[in-house]
């Protein structure tokens, strides 16, 4: 029933002509008519105990800045409007570009250092134990939507800085 919700907030959302990141296949709505579904981005998420599921509006004004944090869990995101400029500290984040083709996947790997500018239907995929930020650099608002899988009983953003590489 939750992920029926989602997709129909989805819809709502980014609408029926969103971009395709994975074939549906068989669509999970083809009887139904009058409503078409098409999955916009999709990951295998980390195993959580004790799993909740939230979908989250978040707004960042001109010139505010998300500092370093990871999740607990795997969170997805959308950009629905403006720009956020997004940096990775550590780990890995998968990166989809909005218009990219279904049948490469559209996927790029940004990994410790990397900064890109995400603008309106890029979507991605922050893994456990990955850290990175984000600042609103434009004059415009952000406006994302994310899904993040965490445990129920812990937080699902930790804010600090990642832990120090050892020596070799």
């Amino acid at each position: 029933m939750l992920i029926a919700i989602l997709a129909a907030l989805g819809l709502g959302v980014f609408g029926v002509g969103g971009f395709v990141l994975a074939d549906d296949g068989s669509a999970l709505h083809t009887a139904v008519v009058g409503v078409s579904s098409e999955t916009l981005i999709a990951a295998s998420p980390a195993t959580v105990a004790s799993p909740e599921m939230a979908l989250v509006r978040v707004m960042i004004a001109p010139g505010a800045a998300i500092p370093e944090h990871e999740h607990t869990g795997t969170q997805i995101a959308s950009i629905i409007s403006g720009e956020l400029t997004y940096t990775v500290r550590s780990g890995e984040v998968d990166l989809y570009r909005y218009g990219t083709e279904p049948a490469t996947n559209g996927m790029e790997r940004l990994g410790p250092g990397d900064t890109v500018v995400l603008r309106s239907g890029d979507a991605i995929v922050e893994h456990p134990s990955s850290f990175h930020q984000a600042v609103n650099k434009g004059s415009d608002p952000v406006l994302l939507f994310s899904s993040i899988l965490f445990p129920a009983n812990g937080k699902p953003t930790i804010y600090g800085t990642p832990p120090a590489t050892p020596a070799a």
